[in-house]
């Protein structure tokens, strides 16, 4: 079995793709929806908090967007 990724920029079109493959009558996962539900989990929120001091997910947007050691972090605790 095949496996493709739709990577881009925010507003590329990667969710218009991602219809219309589904449309088409293939399978798709969506990694933005698989992290929101991480984000839910207890154990990852008090990962997230103990490295952030916040669960809130504008703010630590900001703090890893202008920090890449940041963003490494969080990608650790999400990639477990």
């Amino acid at each position: 079995m095949k496996r493709i990724a739709i990577v881009g920029n925010i507003a590329s079109g990667k969710s218009t793709v991602d219809d219309l493959i589904q449309e088409a009558g293939y399978k798709t996962l969506c990694t933005d929806n698989a992290v929101h539900k991480l984000y839910t989990e207890p154990d990852v929120q008090d990962k997230i908090y103990d490295a952030f001091e916040t669960i809130d997910r504008s703010e630590i947007a900001q703090i890893v967007f202008s920090d890449n050691s940041k963003k490494e972090e969080l990608e650790k605790i999400l990639l477990r």
